[in-house]
């Protein structure tokens, strides 16, 4: 889970909190497990998930087509 002085030390944005409490739960997720988890519309994650990608707080795996995102490991 994360914590509040997680959450305001990065300064996390809603979203971006929302998004990553989703994958706190699952090692792994597609972005129709995160839409589904967050009620978040697949076109206003994309961008949010960028921005955690760039910050270095997720990343992504590549299988075929498909992008499997999970919580960046240290």
């Amino acid at each position: 889970m994360l914590s509040k002085e997680f959450i305001d030390i990065l300064n996390l944005s809603r979203l971006e909190t929302t998004i990553l409490k989703s994958l706190t739960k699952s090692p792994q997720l597609i972005i129709a497990d995160i839409v589904r988890a967050t009620r978040i519309p697949r076109m206003t994650l994309y961008p949010v998930l960028n921005i955690l990608k760039k910050r270095g707080l997720i990343d992504f795996v590549r299988e075929g087509r498909r992008r499997y995102w999970s919580i960046e490991s240290a």
